[in-house]
């Protein structure tokens, strides 16, 4: 399968009093684009995306956050059982008997 990553020459052509262009077939099933697209003017030029917006739901990013160890604020949280390793390893047992 060839990558469609990168920069492509597309031929802008007629579609009545209009112009227009043709998405190749491979380019569209990888964005998963199919009736509609919204086009977002950009100051670096024009973007393209599909219509629908993929969000997760509350329990998805939940699950992904918790995976990650991640609060609220995007920051990492410490694995709470390397904490308890780290700390009985850094305790001084030089005076046990």
């Amino acid at each position: 399968m060839t990558s469609l990553t990168g920069v492509r020459k597309l031929k802008l052509i007629a579609i009545g009093n209009s112009r227009g262009i043709r998405l190749p077939k491979a380019m569209r099933e990888k964005y998963g684009w199919s009736d509609s697209l919204v086009v977002e003017e950009t100051e670096d030029g024009v973007l393209l995306r599909s219509g629908t917006v993929n969000k997760l739901s509350w329990e998805e990013t939940y699950r992904s956050m918790a995976a990650e160890r991640e609060d609220c604020g995007g920051r990492r949280r410490p694995d709470p059982h390397q904490l308890l390793v780290d700390q009985v390893l850094s305790e001084d047992y030089s005076g046990a008997s």
